[in-house]
């Protein structure tokens, strides 16, 4: 169990793991579950918030590490991804990453807390084909207008997705800015991108 097992222990796990399947397969069939096990037992207490972070970790340098593997050597498109300015969480990007590479597009995170102004540089700089913003926790009423105007104002004509538990709940705010939701689903996922 995880309240046993050590930093190698978890390790050498994710490093078996490595060898089960293609990098969107790891995501999706073994790391994706097993990070939402992670956080489900750390809401029940069965395990403490370190030990949820270090196993997050862990399987975070894994998955940074294929998306890096997994980059196409031609690349047809480019995607940004960042998190929403008040998300941390950003191991959920590297899964999307995973199925962008896997569908000829080069993808470049700007990880956590990424503001609108951080976005509007990027997409300026970079002139991407999408971007896509990862939201989780639904934030006030107030900070959702002024976050979802910004990204607007950030992405221009450049088509914007925002995937995670908030985005479900935000869809109709999203869609009115001009934004889509991400569907869960891979195949739907692929048609809208």
């Amino acid at each position: 169990t995880l309240q046993q097992a050590s930093n190698a222990e978890v390790e050498a796990a994710v490093k078996r793991a490595l060898f089960l399947g293609s990098a969107s397969t790891l995501f999706e069939k073994v790391f994706g579950p097993a990070l939402q096990q992670l956080g489900q037992r750390w809401h029940d207490g069965t395990i403490s918030v370190g030990q949820e972070h270090l196993a997050s970790e862990i399987v975070g340098n894994a998955l940074r590490y294929l998306v890096r593997l997994s980059q196409p050597e031609t690349p047809e498109h480019t995607a940004i991804l960042a998190c929403s300015a008040d998300e941390e969480h950003v191991v959920p990007l590297y899964g999307v990453a995973l199925r962008l590479c896997e569908w000829g597009f080069r993808t470049i995170s700007l990880g956590a807390r990424t503001p609108p102004h951080a976005i509007a540089h990027a997409v300026s700089e970079i002139h991407p084909t999408l971007v896509g913003l990862l939201l989780t926790i639904v934030p006030p009423a107030f900070r959702t207008r002024e976050l979802l105007d910004g990204y607007r104002d950030a992405c221009g004509s450049t088509p914007w997705l925002v995937g995670g538990a908030g985005a479900q709940v935000l869809r109709a705010d999203i869609e009115a800015c001009g934004g889509h939701v991400a569907p869960t689903e891979r195949q739907q996922l692929r048609r809208l991108v």
